[in-house]
């Protein structure tokens, strides 16, 4: 089902309730609607934050539609879009949750990024829906250039959240007092492979 904007209100992931838009959501969401129509693509699922990594701070409009997933740069000097292709996602998944928001991890083939203070639309059904689209996408994929798998891989999303939970396990094992932060960091360092 599209994502619906009615009477401007958005679900806001901290409360969990709808809410209405803050002026930065409705300004890029409303800016999205001729980027997206030209294109002929329908918003399924929104979320709004910040893509960043170490060169990089965009706030802005993610929208997963069935074809790509966009971004909606939220610009005072205008809007940009930014689009990836499913194919060109390797994973997306929920680091953390503070009092700006939700904080996602996002690999692509064109790099790693975090999309912070997410408070605005629905994390949970934004991620499962372009999870979906990827796997989708990789299957398509492969049945155009069928290879044999490596019976020893497993998928990158299932890596990364193997790593994420070891990673949060630890450092619940360190706040508690059970293992130093020098036991802590190096345990961290061997699953991140650095």
């Amino acid at each position: 089902m599209a994502f619906s904007f009615k009477n401007e209100e958005v679900y806001n992931s901290i409360s969990g309730k709808k809410r209405k838009a803050s002026g930065a959501f409705r300004k890029t969401y409303y800016a999205a609607q001729p980027l997206l129509g030209k294109k002929n693509e329908v918003m399924m699922e929104v979320i709004f934050g910040i893509l960043a990594d170490t060169k990089v701070r965009i706030q802005g409009l993610f929208i997963a539609t069935k074809e790509n997933l966009h971004l909606v740069t939220d610009k005072a000097d205008g809007h940009r879009l930014i689009t990836w292709k499913y194919d060109e996602i390797h994973s997306i998944a929920v680091i953390k949750q503070s009092f700006t928001g939700f904080q996602l991890d996002f690999k692509t083939v064109h790099g790693d990024y975090l999309i912070k203070s997410i408070c605005e639309g629905d994390h949970d059904k934004f991620i499962n829906y372009v999870r979906k689209s990827i796997d989708t996408a990789n299957k398509k994929a492969t049945k155009a250039s069928p290879q044999k798998p490596k019976t020893d891989e497993k998928p990158i999303s299932s890596d990364f959240d193997y790593v994420a939970s070891e990673i949060r396990k630890y450092a619940s094992l360190k706040d508690e007092g059970l293992i130093t932060e020098e036991e802590f960091t190096a345990k961290k360092k061997k699953l991140l492979n650095i």
